[in-house]
């Protein structure tokens, strides 16, 4: 999952340190690319990245730069063309503010409709959308390798037999051959990049993850909301 940051130009006095949130995020998320790129070069690179089926999966703004009617700000005109591309329509949105009002707040995923808003003067801004962004890489490739396993599973609680009992339950996946590799291997490589997700990141998961989670897998520690867990697949 691809990452963008959108610099604007700010007064040096209202700059912020946006590459140590690039480095941040690169550590990481080592597979992931991760650029941290001015308005303009942006709005340049849209139709390169385009024609090579680039994408990114998170969009940083900064979204402080004043603006009127007759002349938008930099971050505006980018949201309009990265919204209407391929690139970045289905990235989860993050917006740079000055502050949040507590009736901005919102517990949607970010998009463009809905962007998860964070601002500056939160004394620990950095870590708080850093923490954010992670959650949401996090939460998706768990929710994406769960739909790919266990498809039959998202819903068990309607089935008119009920929720199985959990020590009962076997951990049936179902087979997913990619190019290049045979259905065993790749289904082992899903599995176990899926384990290892939400034992290390359990902290970050919504509760419907966690339940989900606890339909599949046994899990040797229960649901240890604040630590982590260790599932036991055999």
């Amino acid at each position: 999952m691809n990452i963008l940051i959108v610099e604007e130009s700010m007064p040096e006095d209202k700059r912020i340190d946006l590459e140590a949130l690039r480095r941040q995020l690169a550590r990481e998320f080592p597979s992931a690319v991760v650029y941290r790129q001015d308005a303009g070069t942006v709005l340049k690179s849209i139709p390169f990245a385009s024609d090579r089926q680039f994408s990114y999966g998170v969009v940083i703004l900064d979204c402080r730069q004043e603006a009127d009617r007759h002349n938008p700000a930099d971050w505006e005109l980018v949201s309009k063309a990265l919204s209407d591309s391929p690139v970045a329509m289905d990235a989860a949105v993050f917006h740079i503010v000055d502050e949040v009002n507590s009736e901005e707040k919102s517990t949607l995923v970010p998009s463009w409709v809905h962007p998860k808003k964070v601002g500056i003067l939160d004394p620990l801004f950095g870590k708080t959308l850093f923490d954010a962004v992670c959650q949401f890489v996090y939460e998706t490739r768990v929710e994406r390798r769960l739909r790919l396993l266990f498809p039959n599973q998202e819903r068990e609680e309607a089935s008119p037999q009920g929720p199985r009992d959990r020590a009962s339950r076997r951990v049936t996946p179902r087979m997913s051959p990619r190019a290049g590799f045979s259905a065993t291997h790749s289904n082992t490589l899903e599995m176990n990049s899926l384990v290892h997700d939400i034992e290390q990141h359990w902290g970050l998961l919504r509760p419907h993850l966690r339940d989900w989670v606890m339909r599949v897998f046994p899990l040797n520690n229960g649901d240890d909301s604040q630590g982590g867990v260790q599932i036991k697949l055999f």
